[in-house]
């Protein structure tokens, strides 16, 4: 796993990929099996605006996608947000989420 992230973090860094297809790989990653390396190596790219990351970290949540909110947990959200999100995430039977 750590290879992947390497990887798609000298890939996004590059300046060769496009940045609307970073951001579109980190949307999308919500529902990939793999969405935990992808999140974690994109969550610090500079066209990931903190917006985009609080929108991919409550869809996650929601969703009951620990793979990715765990490695978005560390990024900086306020406190209330994060409670909104797990107590949504408690709302739609994703407990695994709230471990």
């Amino acid at each position: 796993d750590e290879e992947r992230v390497a990887i798609l973090k000298f890939l996004s860094c590059t300046g060769l990929v496009p940045d609307n297809l970073v951001r579109d790989v980190f949307v999308a990653a919500i529902g990939k099996m793999s969405g935990g390396i992808v999140v974690l190596a994109l969550c610090n790219n500079a066209c990931i605006s903190s917006e985009m990351a609080l929108e991919v970290f409550q869809k996650a949540a929601s969703r009951g996608n620990a793979e990715v909110v765990k490695p978005l947990l560390s990024k900086y959200f306020a406190l209330s947000v994060k409670e909104q999100s797990m107590v949504c995430a408690a709302w739609n039977g994703q407990l695994n989420v709230l471990k």
